[in-house]
């Protein structure tokens, strides 16, 4: 699980950064995110009042069904609820990003075939504020949890509780260092209610770091 901000984002002091839609490119993009994409296979999405979750049935990004797609979204409501009680602002929105976005205001959350980790935030277009730089972003996460962690809903709340406080940390100051990026969002793994002592177990909540990446 990491962070990774889209190379090529100029930002000057005062204005807002707009990259053009090529240089933020998503899994629903032609050619997908890092070369990974949905390509032709039928892409669908679930909506919650601050998530949305895009999946498909098709092809290697196949989720095992909607019911997959359905407890992420919760979890990932689940966690921004947690997190905006605990003081934290929610994440900017990208609708003014220049990116392509996800559609709408809600926050984009793509569940893909992910060999390199079982998650990634990837900061996207970013604002100064106060002197720092704030930046909207998304998450992509494996569209196989149920099958890495026992069951979906542990998946769910190890990886999508840590993958959504990253994006928390975008909205707040974009360039940290990793010690402290993963040290507040470890914890995280597993805030939502749920099966606590499962998640204790998983390797994602319990690893140490892994060299300088944001996983």
């Amino acid at each position: 699980m990491h962070r990774g901000l889209v190379a090529g984002l100029a930002l000057s002091v005062g204005t807002l950064a707009v990259p053009a839609a090529a240089a933020c490119p998503r899994p629903t993009s032609a050619g997908g995110y890092a070369g990974n994409g949905y390509d032709d296979a039928v892409v669908a999405t679930l909506d919650g009042p601050n998530v949305r979750v895009h999946y498909t049935l098709e092809g290697r990004h196949a989720v095992t069904g909607v019911a997959t797609a359905k407890t992420v979204l919760d979890v990932a409501e689940e966690a921004f609820t947690a997190y905006a009680a605990w003081g934290y602002p929610l994440p900017p929105s990208d609708v003014t990003s220049g990116c392509e976005g996800g559609g709408d205001a809600r926050y984009d959350v793509y569940l893909v075939e992910f060999s390199a980790g079982d998650g990634q935030t990837v900061g996207e277009s970013c604002s100064p504020a106060g002197g720092l730089d704030r930046c909207s972003s998304w998450a992509r996460v494996a569209q196989n949890l149920g099958s890495r962690y026992g069951t979906i809903e542990i998946g769910a709340r190890t990886v999508v509780a840590h993958e959504l406080f990253h994006a928390v940390q975008y909205g707040i100051v974009a360039d940290v260092p990793p010690f402290w990026s993963e040290g507040t969002a470890r914890p995280r793994c597993g805030t939502a209610r749920g099966p606590r002592r499962s998640v204790r177990r998983s390797r994602s909540c319990r690893s140490g770091f892994q060299g300088s990446a944001r996983r």
